[in-house]
C-alpha cells in the first residue's frame, strides 16, 4: 500500500470515536449487569450505580462484565474485516501496522492489554479512596486523557500510548 494513502486521522475523530464506543459499551454493560444482578427496577439500578451504593461483590461483577465486553468488542471488530470498532468504522478509520497492513493477533492482544490496564487502573482508586472527599480516580482519568491528547498531538502519525507501544496506528480509509 502506498505510504501517501496512509494518512493519520484527525484527533477529533479519535476522541469522538473513543467517547461513542465508551458510551455504547457502558450502556451494554449496564443492560447485561442489570439482568444478572436482577434489580427490581431500572431506576433503582441506575440510582444505586450513580450513588456508588453497590456492594463490593456487585461492583466487581459489573467490572468483570464490563472488561469482558470491552475487550471482546474491540478484539473481535479490530481483528475482523473492518479493522476498527463500530465508531471508528463510522468515521472511516482502521487500525494497521506501520507498513499499512492488517495488525497481527499478537499486536492486537498486546494493545488491548495495555489499553485495558491503563483504562482500568483508575478503578482501583475507587477502592483505595473509600471515605475521602476528593475522588482521586477523576484526577487519574483526566490526567490519562490529557497525556494521551498531548502524545497524539505531538507525533506526526497521531498515535496514542497503546499504539506507540505496539507498533500500530490508525489511518483514514478511502
Amino acid at each position: 500500500m502506498a505510504q501517501s494513502l496512509l494518512n493519520p486521522p484527525e484527533a477529533s475523530h479519535r476522541i469522538a470515536s473513543f467517547l461513542f464506543d465508551t458510551v455504547f459499551i457502558a450502556i451494554l454493560t449496564g443492560c447485561i449487569g442489570f439482568y444478572l444482578i436482577e434489580e427490581t427496577s431500572l431506576d433503582r439500578s441506575i440510582h444505586r450505580l450513580w450513588q456508588f451504593s453497590r456492594s463490593d461483590e456487585e461492583f466487581m461483577l459489573l467490572w468483570i462484565i464490563h472488561l469482558g465486553i470491552a475487550l471482546g468488542y474491540h478484539f473481535v471488530l479490530e481483528q475482523g474485516r473492518w479493522q476498527a470498532s463500530a465508531a471508528k468504522r463510522l468515521l472511516r478509520l482502521r487500525l494497521v501496522n506501520m507498513q499499512g497492513e492488517k495488525a497481527s493477533t499478537k499486536q492486537l492482544v498486546l494493545r488491548l492489554l495495555i489499553k485495558g490496564f491503563l483504562l482500568n487502573l483508575g478503578i482501583l482508586a475507587i477502592f483505595l479512596n473509600e471515605g475521602n472527599d476528593v475522588p482521586f480516580y477523576l484526577f487519574y482519568y483526566s490526567g490519562l486523557f490529557s497525556l494521551n491528547l498531548v502524545i497524539l498531538s505531538n507525533n506526526k502519525e497521531a498515535r496514542a500510548i497503546p499504539e506507540l507501544l505496539t507498533g500500530l496506528r490508525w489511518v483514514k480509509s478511502n
